[in-house]
């Protein structure tokens, strides 16, 4: 564990300077609260910190709560968040295999390492993710419209239109999942009417 925890005090910052300044009480209501408390406090912070582009403030705080509490899956899909809007996937897929190693059935995780999977143009390991998402329900349609679009990169057409007419058979007015349909269509099947009928219906 020490390793892990180093490797991301790395990429967020010098290690010295992560650990001094997480261990550091917090003032007011924070100092008095459980360590699962100020953990899930700090999380939020760091959200919070996200949503208004404040990176720094953002690092600093999931640092905090990373010292608090290192194997928190929450934690890791979060900091995944913060390194999905920075643009740097491979540190998404590392926060999101310690998420997994956590909490194996944390959907959303699975969600975000396919579609990280599927940016970085690994389409086999996006349907892997995928197909892991699906085990846990079977009902999430865009995780199909999703493994749809990894079978459409790989040339595997026909199993693109049945993940995307599955996407379509729990949420017939996904229009996404129409448009892509129609595009493998008439891309790849020489499918032109039954594409144009997609189109139409998206």
């Amino acid at each position: 564990m020490k390793h892990i925890i180093a490797s991301i005090f790395g990429v967020f910052g010098k290690r010295q300077e992560a650990r001094k300044d997480t261990t550091q009480p917090e003032s007011g209501h924070l100092a008095g609260a459980s360590a699962s408390v100020q953990r899930d406090i700090v999380i939020g912070k760091g959200q919070a910190s996200c949503m208004l582009k404040q990176w720094e403030e953002a690092r600093r705080y999931f640092d905090k709560a990373l010292a608090l509490d290192p194997k928190s899956e929450d934690l890791w899909y979060n900091m995944a968040l913060y390194f999905d809007k920075r643009g740097r996937y491979e540190d998404v897929i590392i926060c999101c295999d310690k998420a997994l190693e956590n909490a194996p059935a944390k959907q959303v995780v699975w969600n975000l390492k396919g579609k990280i999977h599927n940016s970085l143009k690994q389409a086999e390991e996006a349907i892997r993710c995928l197909d892991k998402e699906l085990e846990l329900d079977p009902e999430e349609f865009t995780a199909w419209l999703n493994k749809g679009n990894s079978m459409d990169t790989l040339g595997r057409y026909e199993e693109a239109i049945y993940a995307y007419d599955k996407a379509l058979q729990i949420n017939p007015q996904f229009g996404l999942a129409w448009c892509n349909k129609g595009a493998s269509l008439r891309r790849w099947l020489g499918k032109h009417a039954e594409a144009i009928e997609c189109y139409d219906r998206a």
